[in-house]
């Protein structure tokens, strides 16, 4: 009964459903939705409506939820045969729906359906001489309300001829059904015998429209003087971003104020950016650099870089900024930001001027008579101040002039002498002792290799004064340890009488310097003295100053210049100085192998010290990075210790970590960055969850197809496979990485239960494994058991004179060719439940012949099987009666009673 109402109810549900389709119905799109004046063998798209009895639109969930599909068929005729095209139509927006089809020449008639269901609509279509040619691609997205140069060529197929503006008009539309646009009338350009008009694309995204492109004939010198076409335009928002970020650790900020702003910048600064998308999403953001030529005012791209999205809509780079030469091109460096998706783009641009060297007089404000005055000019980069070197200028000029005006000295850059430890040009010029005293001008033009002038005006004053002593040299030197250094100055004496000299020490060096133990200095006249000056270096630096020394009596006072170096260090921590190459600790490579990179650790510590250096990698470039030696002792005498970086790339990544060197003090501590292109050989292997082989005959065999997955990045060569449980075997075969591969397995002699297939993947780089659990119902030969089983139903037969236990086993012995036909019909299952179930009856029947007609009651009781009987007869009974009174259609009481 249970049945019979779930398939009554089945059926009233397919029948309303089906009722509901049946009340759908489709309306054919009249222009200008849709039209009905074609071209030849040219794509057209004929848009209808599909609505429900409630005039609502079937859209294309509803569509798919009917499982009914909706479709077209196209008859016409060629070359005089009947021919048809079929196809499925596509969907629009809401209930509209678009057949895709290229008619021929001859008429025709289109019908449109529901599958096979008796929904449909025809109409007749009319095919012009007038074939439309868009040769604009609309193909892809395009952002809503962007221009498009719409290109149409119009050909009289009649008279193979172009249709220029005198002879036909082109217009263009769109629509969704829903929507349609004003026509757009094309012009006509002579020179390309092509209509054209640029035209803005509909305003909504995320939007399918059709465009319609109409031709008509107008100087009616042919029949059937129109055409069409149709495309699909699909629009997308527009892609809008802004430049989030730019950074630089030095070279762009105010030297006044020390802020980042970016308007101007000087070359060779590193400098870090960040492009957000605020609106829709990019596949792709470049970074052009681009210089404006000075004659021409041209455009050229100096440097392109791609950007790459490191977050969400956030995309980043780097980049150098040019060192621009200003005798071909503006100072002006313009970083252009293209945001691209498919034909959509956002362009921002920033404009940074060029800032390329600046010139400071670094010389002192007095000079003295018979006494030789130092020029000392700084070349340096404009905004960080790092001094450069002549290989930048082509040539400077300095001219002095004297309190009259007149020219005093004269000469070039490359009679100056260049100080590294400074970082000046310096050249002495002799004021004679009868030099006229005053105010003197120095002024400098410079041009560097670009040729860009710089002009510096500066001035000093010559003093009339009479030196009592001279210095013989300034002092320089190196420190490289904490330690007490000493150094001595000669000072020569130029007057025949005993001076005494007073010291003063510049600020900057007052810490570290005594002069002559902290004593005045006397100097006989006429003589020469040696000066002792102590320096206490207590950590090792540069220091840079001076040393003053005057004669109070005649206000004479000379200097003596202090530069004290230190060991030039990448990286430093306290004692701990690290020297190597530029890519001494982030390298890249596409090869398997090895890179070795070097660095020199120098200990700039206490003199006379032994200090242990420990090295440790971390990260997890750590794997890939070993420092050697990995421990060593630096002291005063070896106080530089080169360590090797052994970089191993063999497997792909980019990793990361620190590198630390350690001597209980400091710890030194660089980031490392290990960019890895080689080809992975990670391998991996995945296949189907589980095999059952079902009810079988034990000992059988059974062949099952797995799917086997190449999950890693190297190929699997060949494939194995072993069981302990089953005997199994395969084709070998081999899967490419990525690719998935369907195997079939061979099982013989199955008489197992359960157990488990091990897949074995052999690759060039190891092997993998994956286990497959296998389950088996194998069962005996039920055809042998049944033989076996009615021998003893005929012993049992033999055995009794029961007159009910021998009907019993009469119905057993015919039951038991069930179990031979069930086997032989390979329904083992069922084979095995009926020999179970006969085989359990015998038993119980074999139990009561071996007991005897008494065993099976109790004392004054009845039967226990009488009972059951009896039961089962009145249960029968009253359903006999049941089924009997409630008339079951036909009868003549069904419809009786109301």
């Amino acid at each position: 009964m249970k049945n019979r109402g779930a398939a009554i109810f089945l059926c009233m549900v397919l029948f309303l459903s089906s009722m509901a389709v049946a009340q759908w119905s489709i309306e054919i799109q009249d222009e200008p939705i849709s039209l009905d004046k074609l071209s030849n063998e040219t794509e057209t798209k004929q848009i209808v409506e599909i609505t429900d009895s409630n005039d609502q639109p079937i859209d294309n969930q509803e569509m798919q939820e009917s499982t009914l599909d909706p479709a077209f068929t196209y008859n016409h005729t060629n070359d005089g045969d009947a021919d048809e095209i079929e196809g499925e139509m596509e969907h629009l927006v809401e209930g509209y729906w678009y057949a895709d089809f290229e008619p021929v020449y001859d008429p025709g008639m289109i019908m449109y359906r529901l599958d096979d269901s008796s929904i449909n609509e025809t109409e007749e279509i009319d095919i012009g001489n007038l074939t439309v040619d868009l040769q604009t691609d609309l193909s892809g997205k395009h952002t809503a309300g962007s221009d498009k140069d719409f290109r149409v060529e119009v050909m009289n197929e009649w008279f193979n001829s172009i249709v220029d503006e005198e002879d036909g008009n082109v217009d263009v539309y769109f629509t969704n059904g829903t929507w349609t646009s004003s026509s757009h009338r094309l012009g006509y350009s002579q020179d390309d015998e092509v209509h054209h008009l640029s035209i803005n694309l509909p305003e909504k995204s995320n939007t399918t429209y059709v465009a319609h492109i109409e031709a008509e004939g107008t100087n009616g010198g042919y029949d059937n003087p129109f055409g069409s076409t149709s495309v699909i335009v699909e629009t997308y928002p527009s892609v809008e971003g802004e430049i989030a970020v730019l950074e630089a650790g030095s070279g762009c900020e105010d030297p006044e104020s020390g802020e980042q702003f970016f308007t101007e910048c000087e070359r060779d600064t590193e400098i870090d950016t960040e492009f957000e998308i605020t609106a829709s999403e990019a596949e792709k953001v470049e970074l052009d650099v681009i210089l404006e030529e000075l004659e021409t005012g041209e455009w050229v791209e100096e440097e392109s870089i791609e950007l790459s999205e490191e977050e969400e809509n956030i995309w980043e780079g780097s980049f150098t900024f040019p060192d621009v030469n200003v005798s071909e091109y503006k100072d002006r460096v313009t970083l252009r930001y293209n945001a691209t998706n498919d034909d959509r783009q956002d362009i921002a641009t920033w404009n940074v001027t060029s800032r390329s060297y600046d010139l400071d007089d670094r010389g002192s404000a007095k000079a003295y008579q018979g006494d030789d005055y130092e020029v000392r000019l700084l070349f340096s980069k404009y905004v960080s101040g790092e001094s450069l070197n002549s290989t930048r200028f082509k040539n400077a000029s300095i001219e002095i002039n004297d309190s009259d005006g007149s020219q005093f000295d004269s000469f070039n850059l490359d009679d100056m002498e260049y100080n590294e430890n400074l970082g000046l040009f310096t050249n002495p010029v002799n004021i004679p002792s009868d030099a006229e005293p005053g105010s003197y001008s120095l002024d400098v033009v410079a041009y560097n290799n670009h040729l860009e002038r710089k002009t510096l005006g500066s001035t000093f004053k010559v003093e009339d004064i009479e030196a009592t002593f001279n210095i013989t040299e300034d002092i320089d030197f190196e420190a490289n340890k904490s330690a007490v250094y000493n150094r001595n100055v000669t000072l020569e004496s130029r007057s025949s009488s005993d001076r005494t000299i007073e010291t003063e020490v510049s600020e900057d060096i007052s810490d570290i310097v005594e002069v002559n133990e902290g004593e005045v200095i006397e100097l006989p006249g006429d003589g020469d003295l040696e000066v002792p000056v102590e320096f206490n270096v207590t950590s090792v630096d540069i220091y840079t100053g001076e040393i003053t020394l005057m004669d109070a009596d005649v206000d004479y006072e000379d200097t003596i210049d202090v530069v004290i170096d230190a060991p030039s260090c990448d990286v430093r921590n306290g004692t701990l100085c690290l020297t190597g190459e530029e890519t001494w600790v982030n390298v890249t490579r596409e090869e398997r192998g090895h890179i070795t990179r070097y660095a020199d650790l120098i200990y700039l510590g206490e003199n006379d010290t032994t200090t242990s250096i420990s090295t440790e990698v971390t990260g997890d470039v750590s794997s890939y990075l070993e420092l050697v030696p990995s421990s060593f002792d630096l002291d005063h005498v070896n106080d530089t210790q080169q360590v090797t970086m052994n970089y191993s790339f063999t497997a792909p990544g980019n990793f990361t970590g620190e590198i630390m060197f350690e001597n209980g003090g400091d710890e030194l501590r660089l980031n490392t960055d290990m960019e890895s292109e080689v080809e992975s050989t990670e391998t991996g292997l995945d296949t189907t969850g589980s095999i059952d082989l079902g009810y079988l005959p034990s000992g059988s065999s059974e062949t099952r197809e797995i799917d086997v997955e190449n999950t890693g990045e190297v190929e699997i060569t060949e494939l194995e496979v072993s069981s302990i449980e089953y005997s199994v075997s395969t084709d070998s075969v081999s899967v490419t990485a990525g690719e998935t591969e369907s195997v079939e397995l061979s099982f013989t002699d199955i008489d197992s239960e359960s157990g488990t297939v091990t897949v074995t993947a052999v690759t060039d780089f190891g092997d993998v494994e994956e286990d497959i659990s296998v389950s088996a119902d194998p069962v005996p030969d039920y055809s042998q058991q049944a033989d076996t089983l009615s021998t003893r139903i005929t012993d049992l037969e033999r055995s009794t004179d029961d007159e009910e236990l021998l009907s019993d086993l009469e119905s057993l012995q015919i039951e038991v060719s069930d179990v031979t036909s069930e086997y032989n019909q390979e329904n083992y299952e069922e084979a095995e439940q009926i020999y179970n179930r006969i085989s359990g009856d015998v038993d119980r029947i074999e139990s009561q012949i071996t007991r005897g007609p008494g065993d099976g009651e109790t004392e004054g009781g009845i039967p226990f099987l009488p009972i059951i009987a009896a039961v089962f007869v009145l249960i029968l009974a009253g359903f006999v009666a049941y089924t009997s009174i409630i008339p079951e259609e036909g009868d003549p009481l069904y419809n009786s009673g109301g």
